[in-house]
Order: structure tokens, then sequence, then C-alpha cells
């Protein structure tokens, strides 16, 4: 089952077969899913729904699916995800009214909504009854081969039933299918079971293949894929042509893609740039690469030592005092990302760029970098183009005024529409932007 979060938008499913070809849909003649779905034969066939969901007040199974005829609503309140309600209780829920009657609700207008067949419920955009989904504002059966997937909780899963099955993306839509085997269309997410996701017909569904994407093997073109199997990275493609699949993550072995999922957790990836993917080590020791922590969403190094940009990548090190490197801000990625943080009071990070961490510098002096802040250059000074520059006499820019609160002007001159300190007619606030 695919957790790949899908946008609830509309859509219809082609279902015709055509010879013997594993892929059968094709987009075109969207029609035949919606009719197919709007038979009203017991919800599409759906089973009846079994486990901790499904109840009064529990979150709505798979494919809106509650237990004995219940209707799958909008939890209440603005939460996430949809609830069931019992037969007989009201459907109060997103513009619905009315009791809840064999996973049907009734509409705003005092028309039956939510169950195949029927209009969606609420702003259009919902379906109560089992097996149903919304599509171009009628509940269609869901989940079913061949069939759209299903909303799995209500919020942005997609679910199929039926062993083997799985949501598969195509040019026309999502739809429920056999899936993720050898020669069988990858699983939503560009999932396989065997072999790797690969483009093997423009403008069908990506199969399942074992003729690339594995170890030492030629990188697959995927529409959604990343060409080789999981725990393997594609070395030597450009712009996106040719490539091998090669293992990594692991110590000793490449990194995998970007950012601080690059390797395995407590490794580290070093020597990174831009025409060699690096290797994951040893990580968080001086010189070393910063180590992922927090499902790689953070970059970490030993005690006393930050995470500094470099050409080949984050790498520890003492930072954020006066004249040392700045240390990354924010965490995450292995290219150091976000903006430079300095630690040692009066100081701002000052030259930092691609692969250059910038250095920790004294600021707010007249002559010295700004400071963070609005009022980031100390008294009779303005920051101008980076720098803390004198404001406020003849000819000088007008000081930021903090809406007034601060003269912009030195007594007996006034700011003129040009931003600059004379004798001119004075302008409200005129030193109070840049």
């Amino acid at each position: 089952m695919s957790t790949k979060p899908v946008r609830l938008f509309a859509f219809l499913i082609l279902v015709a077969c055509q010879s013997n070809t594993s892929m059968t849909v094709k987009g075109g003649s969207g029609g035949s899913g919606g009719s197919g779905g709007t038979s009203g034969s017991g919800a599409g066939g759906a089973p009846e729904p079994t486990g901790n969901c499904g109840g009064p007040g529990e979150a709505c199974c798979p494919g809106s699916a509650c237990k004995s005829d219940g209707c799958c609503v909008p939890a209440p309140n603005g939460a996430d995800g949809k609830v069931c309600v019992a037969p007989g209780q009201m459907c109060l829920a997103d513009g619905t009214a009315g009791a809840c009657t064999k996973g049907s609700c009734v509409s705003a207008a005092g028309v039956p909504c939510g169950a195949v067949g029927q209009p969606c419920c609420g702003d259009n955009d919902f379906c109560s009854g089992k097996g149903a989904r919304c599509s171009q504002g009628s509940c269609v059966a869901c989940g079913g081969d061949k069939q759209a997937c299903c909303q799995g909780n209500g919020i942005d899963e997609l679910e199929c039933r039926g062993a083997g099955n799985g949501c598969i993306s195509s040019p026309s839509g999502n739809y429920c299918g056999k899936c993720g085997e050898l020669d069988q269309a990858c699983c939503d997410n560009a999932t396989c079971h065997a072999g790797t996701c690969a483009t093997t017909r423009p403008g069908f569904p990506d199969k399942c293949t074992n003729a690339c994407g594995g170890p030492g093997q030629a990188c697959c073109d995927s529409q959604e894929g990343s060409g080789c199997q999981t725990g393997h990275a594609c070395v030597g493609r450009v712009m996106d042509v040719g490539g091998t699949c090669m293992p990594c993550g692991k110590d000793g072995q490449i990194c995998c893609g970007g950012g601080g999922s690059a390797c395995q957790p407590n490794l580290g990836c070093g020597g990174r740039v831009m025409d060699a993917p690096g290797m994951c080590g040893a990580c968080g020791g001086a010189d070393q690469p910063c180590c992922a922590s927090n499902g790689g969403t953070v970059m970490v190094c030993q005690a006393g030592m930050g995470c500094i940009t470099s050409p080949t990548g984050n790498k520890c090190g003492a930072c954020g005092g006066l004249n040392q490197p700045c240390c990354n801000g924010g965490g995450g990625g292995g290219g150091g990302g976000g903006g430079g943080n300095c630690t040692a009071m009066g100081t701002a990070c000052s030259g930092r760029g691609m692969g250059n961490p910038g250095m920790c510098a004294p600021c707010g002096a007249t002559g010295q970098i700004c400071c963070g802040g609005q009022m980031n250059c100390a008294t009779g000074n303005r920051c101008t183009m980076g720098m803390c520059q004198p404001c406020g006499g003849v000819g000088q820019r007008c000081c930021q005024t903090m809406m007034g609160t601060v003269p912009a002007c030195s007594a007996g001159l006034t700011c003129d529409p040009a931003g600059n300190c004379g004798t001119g007619t004075p302008v409200m606030d005129a030193g109070t932007n840049g």
C-alpha cells in the first residue's frame, strides 16, 4: 500500500482491456470508470471492514469504510482525517445533515449523498459510504481491480483491496491493479517488490523490471523512480542519460543522493563534489563529515564543534566564535543549506557563499558588517549595502527611525524624498526603509 501524499482530485479510469497486454490503462476515454462506479451495486463489492477502525467515533477504515453500514465523515473541529458515525446518527460535518442510512448522508439541500451512485457530500469533496470516493461530483466505486484507488483513512493514503493489488499511477489517473512484481506495473510511489521501476513504454505506467537498476546494471529511465533499486545510487548519469547503479549508504559505499539521508544513521558523506557522489564513513569528529540524525533532518558533530559548509560537503569543526567559520544554520542537508550562525556577541557571518562557510566578524560599528535585526548598526550609523555607514549628517543617508522613536537626521536637518539629510522639505519617516 502506498503512502504517497495525493491530492484528493477527481478523475476517471479507463477499464477497457486491449488484447492480452498487461498494460490495459491508457489516457483518453475517461468515462468508463465513472459509469462502472455508479451502478449502486453494494458499494462496488467493498467488504465489511475489520480491525481497530470503523466503529462509531473511530477513524474510518481504508476506502471510507465504517462497520455495520455506518457513515464516514470529516473529523469534527477541523481535525485531520475522517471518522465513523453509526447508522441513525446525524452526519453533521462539512455541510452534511440528516441521519446516516446505509453509508449515505444527506446534503444541505436535502439530497441523499455519499454512497456509490450518489452525489458527493460536503463541498462536493467527500463520500461517506464504504468503497466509495468522490470523482467529478459523484461517488464512484473504488478499491477493486481496475477501479479508482480509495482514499485510505480519509487523509491522503491511497488504498486497494485484494491480494497483490496496489495503487498504480497512469496518465489518466490512479487505479487499482496487480503491481510491484516483475513485469507488472510499479505500485504507487514507484514501488517494486521485485526489480526496479522503469519507463518501458512512454505514456503507460512504469513497470518493474530486472533488465536495469540492479547493482552494476545501467540506471533505468523512470518517470517517478530513482532509476536504481533501493539502497543503490545512479553514478555517472549525465543530462538524465546513462549511468550505472552502485550500492550506497553504508560505510565505505558511495553516498545515496543528497541531503542528510545520503548515508545510514551515524555515518556522514564526505568528498562530495559536482562529479563525484562522495563516500559514507566515520563522522562527527574534527574535519570529518557531519553525522545525520533524526531521520537525516539534523546534521550533528561531537561536543564543542558545529557543522560547517565546505566545498566537499558539511564537515565538523570549531565555529561560531569571533574569526571562526560560521556554523551552519538550521541543520539538515549535505550541502550546507541555511544561513550562517555566529554565537559570539557582536559578531555576524560575512562572506558566506557556495561551498564557503563565511567567517564570524565584528559587526555594528562604522565600517563593519551589519548585525542582525532592523536596528543592526550602532547609533549614528545605518545598514547600507550590508555595511554600517554614518547617517544623519548633511548629505548622509537618513538614519533608520523605528517609527519615529529615533531622529532620522541631526538637529536642524530634515530627511528629503531621496532619503538623504539636508535642509529641504521633510518626509514623514523617510528614514525607516533601507
